[in-house]
């Protein structure tokens, strides 16, 4: 049995069909920047400071990547289990053929995830010695001096020359 191609199908190579699958995703202004809700599954931290994960929905999941300039804003890594929104944007991996999150912000949900951030910011800031009584000073009732980090241009600082 012999079978021929369709005459309107086009013959297209994987690299091609990968392409025309990226454009055809990567056209549609939905898929530029939003937010997606799901729960952390398979989190990995890598020596280069990139981070992959799954995101999994109640049938289906998605694969992820953090990359190194947005994971240094995570306060707090969520743990395997916790629900997190994960902002990005939808790309196709073409090595893998397959779609993912570039996410460039997770977001953690629920009281315990926010109570867990603000202690590991708080432990990490203890370590620093930022608590340390030794260091704490009362403020003066009229200060002696007063710095303004500022441009020389900028309509604050006029302001606060004039008051």
């Amino acid at each position: 049995m012999k079978i021929s191609p369709l005459p309107q199908s086009p013959n297209l190579t994987v690299d091609e069909l990968t392409q025309q699958i990226k454009d055809a995703l990567t056209s549609i202004p939905l898929f530029f920047n939003f937010r997606v809700r799901g729960e952390i599954e398979g989190l990995k931290r890598h020596s280069s400071g990139h981070a992959y994960f799954t995101l999994l929905g109640q049938n289906s999941r998605v694969a992820c990547v953090l990359f190194r300039s947005n994971a240094a804003s995570v306060v707090a890594w969520p743990k395997d289990g916790d629900e997190v929104f994960v902002e990005g944007r939808l790309d196709v991996y073409g090595a893998r053929g397959s779609y993912q999150v570039y996410a460039t912000r997770l977001l953690p949900l629920g009281a315990g995830a926010q109570s867990r951030a603000k202690e590991e910011l708080r432990a990490a800031l203890e370590k620093e010695g930022l608590f340390d009584p030794r260091y704490k000073r009362p403020l003066p009732y009229y200060p002696a001096r007063v710095a303004i980090v500022s441009s020389s241009s900028a309509a604050g600082l006029q302001d606060v020359i004039k008051v």
